[in-house]
């Protein structure tokens, strides 16, 4: 009786065990990557990479488009930004990625998996610096991760030869891990990768797992697809830039003419009346982003990208203490001289000195700051060529 019972039920519990084993990439075979919400119809900009539509589009062959990357101040349908801007005048083609949270880690793997056609992309990167304060100096979030690097871009990093960008990779996503329910086999293999470089007692026992892990079925297409270029017709209008700004500047004025901090009246009357922020600073010795950016910074070199960037204003009147960001922003704006990336610096930690007109709150451009961020892309990208 107890063979029967054991011939029956050693095959069920060993069809169970590979069942839960495997689960996650069974997920993956049955339910496929399937669109989202990923492109706005205002605008180029793209806030969801899992939509595969996306691969079309970051990047494709045109030579002269400009990539945007930043995180919230993408959001929404600013009419400054300047994928919204120059999509509309002067013939210039922007695309935009991000959204809340898409900080330093997740731009760094976005392009690490594209790092073939990283030379000479033009590529604004948009630094904001509550990503190194409080909670966000912690690194990208797993969610955020996830929805801007699926798993397609994972295994094409997986794909190839590895080295130091993947190795850093691979420690990210295995301290992601205690966040993440049902990881992909993409993560799991970068995850094992990490732990059996720990030691080699860890390699010889993770080495069959990695081994195991690659002779399962990967389900097809996960390629980058790309359409033909059809380059946007360009104008010979050179903007007047002194002219736009001034104007948007008075407009900021008026809007924010009803507080203190000059912000858009609506926005201050709904989250900022009556009360002041305080900026949270963590050491750099425990600032995770500060290290994801390090490593971002020498992937574009490395890959030759023709980059820049922007740091992103504070309202300085708001924050009683803006000045406590002023150790980590050093260390960023050094770290980025160093490699001779052009830098629009817009951050300044003395009230005195800021200009309340570059921002609609507390910490997202007006239509006056995206000019001034878009009068650096084009003498930046565009002025050079004519």
């Amino acid at each position: 009786m107890f063979r029967f019972l054991f011939l029956i039920l050693a095959p069920l519990l060993c069809i169970g065990a590979v069942l839960l084993f495997f689960q996650p990439l069974l997920a993956t075979w049955i339910f496929h990557e399937t669109a989202s919400q990923g492109l706005l119809s205002y605008g180029r900009l793209i806030t969801d990479l899992r939509d595969p539509a996306t691969d079309q589009l970051f990047f494709d062959r045109d030579p002269d488009k400009v990539y945007v990357l930043g995180s919230s101040e993408l959001s929404g349908t600013w009419p400054g930004a300047s994928h919204n801007f120059f999509n509309n005048r002067y013939g210039i083609s922007v695309l935009a990625v991000g959204n809340e949270g898409n900080q330093s880690l997740s731009v760094f793997t976005q392009l690490l998996s594209r790092y073939d056609q990283l030379k000479g992309k033009k590529i604004l990167i948009l630094l904001s610096p509550t990503w190194f304060e409080s909670k966000p100096a912690f690194g990208t979030s797993a969610e955020v991760f996830l929805r801007y690097n699926p798993g397609r871009q994972l295994r094409k990093i997986l794909n190839t030869p590895p080295g130091r960008f993947r190795e850093y990779l691979a420690y990210r996503v295995a301290e992601l891990m205690d966040e993440i329910n049902a990881p992909s086999q993409e993560l799991r293999l970068l995850n094992l990768e990490y732990l059996s470089g720990r030691s080699p007692a860890h390699r010889f026992f993770i080495y069959p797992l990695i081994k195991a892990e690659n002779l399962i079925h990967i389900p097809p297409d996960y390629a980058f697809h790309e359409l033909p270029v059809q380059p946007m017709p360009r104008d010979n209008e050179i903007p007047d830039w002194d002219s736009i700004v001034s104007d948007a500047g008075n407009r900021a004025t008026r809007l924010g003419a009803g507080n203190l901090y000059g912000m858009d009246q609506e926005l201050f009357l709904r989250h900022y009346q009556n009360r002041r922020g305080n900026i949270q600073p963590v050491p750099e010795g425990d600032n995770t982003e500060l290290g994801d950016l390090k490593m971002l910074l020498e992937l574009i070199e490395e890959g030759e990208a023709h980059a820049s960037l922007v740091l992103l204003p504070l309202h300085s009147l708001y924050f009683k203490n803006p000045d406590a960001l002023t150790p980590v922003l050093t260390r960023i704006r050094e770290e980025i001289l160093k490699k001779n990336f052009p830098l629009l610096d817009l951050y300044t930690e003395q009230p005195e000195q800021f200009d309340k007109r570059m921002l609609s709150d507390a910490m997202h451009p007006s239509e006056y700051g995206w000019l001034l961020v878009n009068r650096f892309l084009y003498e930046t990208y565009c002025q050079k060529q004519q």
